[in-house]
């Protein structure tokens, strides 16, 4: 969504911002996470019982 910012819209500046901050991270699928990993509990599928 970040993308679609149109450059005449005070956000513009906030939206490329964000988008550079963005590229310090690197992509992973979701069956390289650990079962066991907090991250788990952002995108589902944790081994943990609650």
């Amino acid at each position: 969504m970040l993308h679609t910012v149109p450059d005449t819209v005070p956000e513009y500046a906030e939206a490329k911002r964000l988008l550079a901050f963005l590229d310090n991270f690197v992509s992973a699928e979701p069956t390289e996470v650990p079962l066991n990993s907090i991250l788990r509990e952002f995108i589902g599928g944790s081994s943990f019982q609650y």
